[in-house]
């Protein structure tokens, strides 16, 4: 079996030389002929001229490639543009209906794909028919990190494909603009009515806190107030520890046991210490009673803590608030272009050297197939 396959490969090696060797005047005239004439029908085609333009997103390897040569940091890459669509949201708006039919609108492109009949009678369907031969001359790439978003038009005119490409972009910019100011009003809107409640918080917590300082004669000590705060919780504190030691002793140790009186004079001593200072006891004089009022004090402080708590916060809103306005009014938000589209000089298609080398090629080629095929066959009936 191997020998009659073997034998049947070398016959039509043999074959395919002798077709080479005898054919090979007609296969290079054919070749010839079919390459000049693809050279002639060249001049015949319509030609197709290529415009892009390409723009980057909010985010991205090249967009922060550019801020950094731009900066010298990546410190403003999220703080500038922070809410553009991304690259595969603007390739889905530019390939949508709408987009394409503000440009046949805008371009007034229904007498250049030639639909003027169409349109003196049924306008809708012209408009319609010029969207879809827009789709068709229209192709979107994204690059490897989809970071660039390029759109590639093929036109027979050089200003119209420069025009629509360049169209596409205003449309895909204005569009972020629109998208962009909705979203940057209603989160002006949110902060101020956020910075309103705040500051309405904060008013009647600073009357609250100045009304309990004043029913209550609380001194502010300014900046020692915090250390006497401090030195009264830590004296409560010694007291609690006191106390447990002693619950812990009484139970395996008698009232007389030495340990045991000295927590107790010990609990005494702190007793005495803190009762002055108590809203119950006798202070050593009205100031001090005043400023060390146990149960007065924790409420201040809490007032107080409260109050410097919305003062932060309203000035945090506040700076929020200034960034957005600043923002919405700087145009920050519009999407960078990289390259805008020009007419391009010469035409993309047809490629006059490709059709002529690659008609010159393929011809022979086939004809060389096809007078195998005929050997074969008629090798076939013969047998």
């Amino acid at each position: 079996m191997m020998r009659a396959l073997r034998h049947a490969v070398e016959v039509d090696l043999a074959d395919l030389i002798r077709i080479t060797t005898v054919r090979w005047p007609l296969l290079l005239i054919l070749g010839v002929v079919a390459g000049l004439t693809a050279f002639g029908a060249s001049f015949l085609m319509t030609p197709k001229y290529h415009a892009f333009s390409s723009i980057l997103p909010s985010r991205g390897f090249m967009r922060e490639q550019q801020i950094v040569l731009t900066h010298g940091t990546l410190n403003k890459a999220m703080s500038l543009r922070p809410t553009t669509a991304s690259n595969s949201t603007n390739l889905v708006l530019g390939a949508s209906y709408v987009i394409r039919a503000a440009i046949v609108d805008e371009l007034d492109l229904i007498p250049f794909f030639g639909l003027e009949e169409l349109d003196a009678k049924e306008p809708q369907r012209a408009r319609h028919e010029a969207v879809e031969r827009l789709r068709i001359i229209t192709h979107f790439e994204l690059s490897i990190y989809r970071d660039v978003l390029f759109i590639h038009v093929m036109a027979h005119n050089p200003q119209a494909s420069a025009d629509i490409a360049n169209a596409y972009v205003r449309l895909i910019q204005e569009e972020n603009t629109r998208f962009y100011q909705e979203v940057a009003e209603n989160r002006i809107a949110m902060l101020e009515t956020q910075l309103a409640v705040v500051q309405d918080s904060l008013r009647v917590q600073t009357d609250e806190t100045v009304g309990h300082y004043t029913s209550h004669g609380i001194r502010d000590l300014g900046k020692d107030r915090n250390l006497a705060y401090s030195l009264i919780y830590d004296l409560m504190f010694k007291q609690q520890q006191v106390r447990l030691a002693l619950a812990r002793a009484r139970l395996d140790k008698t009232e007389s046991a030495p340990e045991v009186t000295e927590l107790k004079a010990l609990e005494v001593i702190y007793g005495k210490v803190l009762a002055q200072y108590d809203s119950r006891g006798e202070g050593s004089s009205e100031d001090e009673q005043s400023i060390f009022n146990i149960d007065n004090v924790l409420i201040a402080q809490g007032l107080l803590d409260g109050m410097h708590e919305l003062e932060i916060l309203e000035n945090s809103l506040a700076m929020q608030l200034a960034a957005a306005r600043m923002e919405l009014s700087g145009g920050e938000f519009r999407l960078p272009i990289l390259d805008k589209a020009f007419p391009p000089a010469e035409p993309i298609w047809p490629n006059r050297w490709l059709l002529t080398i690659g008609f010159l090629l393929l011809i022979p080629l086939l004809a060389w197939f096809a007078f195998f095929m005929h050997e074969m066959y008629a090798a076939g009936r013969s047998a």
